[in-house]
């Protein structure tokens, strides 16, 4: 993996760990926790995301947006092995080469289990 080969535009390519990629329509921002071994095409509601620079700290999120992405929630492909945290919530459903992420809940301030010690 080591190089950038998910151009924008939906080539087929594999996203980095550490890149943000967001929803060209403004909405979704998710990070890269977790490289996928086989290449595809990040999508969110059907749409290639494009690779983005990280939101800055002082970003204000828009409201009224009907959020199906949650903030903080982990989405992950089981086959190939890409994890994406959500920054930035938004409409739509996040897939990776045709098949749709599994959602994870936050569990816990930090991301943590709640009450682990």
């Amino acid at each position: 993996m080591g190089q950038l080969n998910y151009l924008a535009g939906g080539e087929v390519g594999w996203p980095d760990v550490g890149q943000t990629y967001r929803d060209p329509a403004g909405g979704a921002v998710v990070l890269v926790l977790s490289a996928p071994l086989l290449a595809g095409v990040l999508r969110c509601g059907g749409v290639a995301m494009i690779a983005a620079r990280p939101l800055p700290c002082s970003y204000r999120s828009r409201t009224g947006i009907s959020a199906s992405l949650r903030p903080g929630w982990r989405y992950s492909d089981p086959v190939s092995g890409l994890v994406v945290r959500c920054l930035r919530g938004g409409s739509g459903h996040l897939s990776y080469a045709g098949r749709p992420l599994t959602a994870e809940p936050m569990r816990g301030p930090l991301g943590g289990q709640r009450g682990a010690q």
